[in-house]
C-alpha cells in the first residue's frame, strides 16, 4: 500500500488518483509516514522518566521517596535519549535533575535540622537553652 502526498490517505498501489482528494497519487515519500507496528523509540521509558520525574518533585521534601524516585528517572532518561526518544524523555530528564538537586538539598536540610534538633534537645532540661 501507499500513501497519498497529498493527504495521506491510503492508497491502492495501481491508483493513480487518491480517492479522497483526487489529487496525483504517482509522487509517494513512503519515508514520510510511520510504518504500522513499528512503536516509537523508547516511548514507555519516557514515559516512565517523566512521570519519575514528576513524583519526585512532589515528594522532594520526603527523600527517601524523592531522591530514588529522581535518580531511576535520571537513569531511565538518559536510557531513552539514547535510544532515539524526544520531548518526553527530555522533560523526564530535566525533571529528575531538578529533583535530584532538590533531593540531596533537602537530606542536607534533614541532617542540618536534626543536628541543630539533637543540641536543642539535649539542653532542653537544664534552661540553657534560652
Amino acid at each position: 500500500m501507499k500513501y497519498c502526498s497529498t493527504c495521506g490517505n491510503e492508497c491502492h498501489d495501481a491508483a493513480i488518483v487518491c480517492v479522497k482528494c483526487g489529487c496525483a497519487a504517482g509522487a509517494v515519500n513512503y519515508s514520510q509516514y510511520p510504518q504500522q507496528g513499528q512503536p516509537a523509540p523508547a516511548m514507555g521509558l519516557s514515559i516512565t522518566a517523566m512521570v519519575l520525574g514528576i513524583v519526585s518533585l512532589l515528594f522532594m521534601a520526603l527523600p527517601i521517596i524523592g531522591l530514588p524516585a529522581a535518580i531511576v528517572g535520571l537513569i531511565l532518561a538518559v536510557i531513552a535519549k539514547k535510544q532515539g526518544a524526544g520531548g518526553m524523555a527530555t522533560a523526564g530528564l530535566v525533571l529528575s535533575i531538578i529533583g535530584v538537586s532538590l533531593g540531596a538539598l533537602m537530606v542536607f536540610a534533614w541532617i542540618d535540622a536534626s543536628i541543630r534538633w539533637g543540641s536543642y534537645s539535649s539542653s532542653w532540661g537544664s534552661g540553657d537553652w534560652w
